[in-house]
């Protein structure tokens, strides 16, 4: 008897304590999932080892640089300007207010150049000792502050759009779940025909992902959570639930046609349980691929995920099988559609049909395949900027605004931090060397401007004796002891491809006298992508290297891991096709999010499959009439559960995050593919070509079979 039946006979034997314990979790949980959002911080993008970060915490530590800054906007009311003396008065004290609040560092009240040129628009800059992923905790206050009955006044920058974000993505999730919930809930009811049959998978999924949620809230206290990870216990949680429970209580009333309920809960658990099990731990590599990336973000989302899916697992294997016991043969009441055989369905025909002609379909889906995948070519990749939101967030319109009014370029400079290795800057050696240097920069294509200590222009002697205290503090921003700073205003956004050649030919040509750090949003976000990338093929390695084991040991083949791996890369390129298509821009982090999820997902319908091709091949020894027979008992299990994972992760289209829309489309597209063309084409039309080579394996890897059987 293998253990995975064991397991069945136990939790049979204990349904009420096993579904009590559930319930005690479950109400746990609920008091603590929905705080969820209060402990989750920005986006989760930055990493200290980045060349930019470096740079920023030099500055910060060496010159007491702000680590993040605000902008306050301010609009004078309809028909007035801010010149005259009531709205002068008044920013004058939201300045003073501004100066006085916890962790602010710096505050500029408006030059010049910080009014637009109808004087009806102008800007603060609040400069903080909080990066923006822990500057969201003092938003409430800074808002308190800035409070005007006279004037209009918005936050913007970073802290303020990750803060819009949080609430965007709470918002997207209730929108999710009213879309994808009650389409979810008709498939299973078409899939199972009775209403009871059909509860249970969402029971599975929504009962795992509130677990996952609150267990998240408390780990959020000690670790830093990024915005992003809310969505995914949601989305993935409640999907590979389904796909989980759809395959279990399918399996349990089959076995219940011919057994006791006691029978049935172990026979089910044994045979299903064990796909659930292996697919689970195949998901779980997937998304652990992610540790590679060591960022906020990418922890966080591992995190969420792998919690979630250990859940559902878990779940599964002990809640289900528990509930099954007490429903007994309850479980078909409440009967809307009328049952049928899952042989009579057409789909044994339609396998045999496929593997009459499986070289004419391998053609006919690679073909597919690969015109999806041409899109490709043209894939750029990106760090979210406002555009990730709509228009209707405050911080968003507050910052094209100012990028209206002021240009985008202003708000995004190039910061060059430089450390003599001769002595300190305002050393006459080292200030020769440093003017120099600032000269030959100043002739780079598309610097328009560089604020430093030499523009004070004054003689060398008044800078290291200031003649007053303004000079002094303005001359600190710049330089102290053997550190400086460059700020490097250019006549294009920062964002753009030409603002980052000029990052490329300030590190390519660096001075022989000083160590530099480039940094800005345009060597933010190249840093970002050459970390996100450098990591990829480590990633792909690892995982595809546990998979093809996890497999091996689960189906004693060496060709079934293989052509497994092939097929769920061949979905995962395919959906980033359909990506480049529909998005100008991708997220740089999309990669790995729909990488990890993707191919674990996807190997869920392969271990669905082939654990009950291997199950027929056992018992009949003819591969041709096993993978018939498989296909017909799977595919209308996995049709069932792919369309529900597609209406999940499709509803996140809908959102209003570009960067979960993208998630949701890409994970849609690659769910399709891998449930169409994949299962329905390529998978029985090469299990036919390869006839029983598909379960080949040297003799001495016999000794490797695990014992859970």
């Amino acid at each position: 008897m293998n253990r995975f039946k064991q397991l069945g006979y136990w939790v049979y034997d204990h349904r009420k304590t096993v579904l009590l314990l559930w319930i005690g979790i479950a109400i746990i949980s609920g008091i603590f999932a929905w705080r969820l959002p209060s402990v989750l911080k920005g986006s989760g993008f930055i990493a200290e080892d980045m060349e930019a970060s470096i740079g920023r915490n030099i500055l910060r530590d060496r010159l007491g640089a702000p680590l993040a800054q605000l902008l306050v906007l301010i609009e004078a009311p309809e028909g007035q300007t801010l010149l005259n003396r009531q709205a002068r008065e008044e920013i004058h004290k939201m300045s003073g207010n501004l100066q006085k609040a916890p962790h602010v560092i710096r505050v500029s009240e408006p030059s010049e150049s910080q009014f637009s040129r109808d004087r009806k628009l102008a800007y603060l800059t609040v400069g903080l000792d909080l990066n923006e992923d822990d500057a969201r905790a003092v938003l409430p206050d800074l808002e308190r502050r800035i409070r005007s009955d006279l004037l209009k006044t918005t936050l913007a920058g970073d802290a303020a759009f990750y803060d819009d974000v949080n609430r965007a993505s709470q918002n997207d999730l209730k929108k999710a779940e009213a879309i994808g919930l009650p389409i979810t809930l008709v498939v299973l009811v078409l899939a199972f025909g009775t209403w009871i049959a059909a509860g249970l998978p969402l029971l599975v999924g929504v009962m795992s992902a509130g677990v996952t949620l609150a267990i998240l809230y408390g780990i959020g206290q000690f670790q830093p959570l990024s915005v992003f990870v809310l969505n995914v216990p949601t989305m993935l949680g409640i999907a590979v639930g389904v796909d989980y429970a759809l395959l279990f209580v399918s399996r349990y009333r089959e076995e219940l046609q011919a057994r006791s309920v006691r029978e049935a809960v172990a026979a089910a658990t044994g045979t299903s349980g064990r796909a659930v099990f292996f697919s689970g731990v195949t998901v779980v590599i997937g998304i652990s691929s992610m540790m590679f990336w060591d960022m906020m973000v990418t922890r966080s989302v591992m995190l969420g995920g792998m919690l979630v899916v250990s859940m559902t697992m878990v779940a599964s294997l002990t809640l289900l099988p528990a509930v099954l016991g007490i429903l007994g043969t309850s479980v078909n009441r409440g009967r809307i559609l009328r049952g049928r055989n899952p042989n009579s369905t057409g789909w044994y025909s339609f396998a045999r049909h496929v593997m009459q002609r499986p070289a004419l379909n391998i053609l006919f889906g690679v073909l597919v395949i690969t015109a999806m995948i041409l899109p490709v070519r043209n894939l750029t990749f990106g760090i979210p900027g406002i555009e990730g939101l709509p228009k209707t967030y405050s911080s968003r319109s507050a910052m094209e605004t100012l990028y209206d009014h002021f240009g985008k370029e202003k708000f995004t400079p190039v910061v060059v931090t430089l450390k003599s290795k001769n002595g300190e800057m305002l050393e006459a050696q080292t200030f020769d060397r440093l003017r120099n240097y600032v000269q030959a920069i100043g002739k780079l294509s598309h610097v328009k401007k560089i604020d430093s200590v030499l523009s004070l222009n004054l003689p060398l002697q008044l800078l290291q004796h200031p003649p007053s205290e303004q000079v002094r503090q303005v001359r600190d921003r710049f330089v102290k002891g053997d550190v400086g700073q460059l700020v490097l205003t250019l006549d294009v956004p920062g964002d753009s491809a030409e603002a980052k050649q000029v990052v490329k030919m300030l590190r390519s040509s660096r001075p022989t006298d000083f160590d530099t750090w480039v940094g800005g949003a345009a060597a933010a976000e190249m840093d970002f992508n050459e970390k996100i990338l450098e990591k990829v093929p480590h990633a792909l390695i690892y995982t595809f290297a546990v998979t093809y084991i996890l497999l091996f040991l689960a189906f004693q083949s060496v060709i079934l891991p293989f052509k497994a791996l092939l097929l769920n890369s061949l979905s995962l390129v395919a959906a980033f096709g359909v990506l480049a298509a529909a998005f100008d821009t991708i997220s740089t982090i999309l990669p790995v999010f729909v990488f990890a999820f993707v191919f674990g997902t996807s190997m869920d319908y392969e271990v669905f499959m082939l654990s009950r091709i291997q199950e027929e091949y056992k018992r009949l020894g003819d591969n041709s009439e096993a993978t018939a027979k498989g296909l017909a008992v799977t595919s209308r299990l996995i049709t069932s559960a792919a369309l529900i994972l597609i209406m999940l992760t499709g509803s996140f289209i809908f959102t209003d995050v570009v960067t979960v829309k993208q998630v949701g489309l890409g994970l849609a597209v690659a769910v399709l593919v891998d449930a169409t063309l994949i299962r329905l084409l390529l998978v029985p039309s090469l299990m036919k070509l390869l006839g029983d080579w598909n379960w080949w394996a040297p003799r001495w890897t016999k000794r490797l079979k695990i014992q859970i059987e």
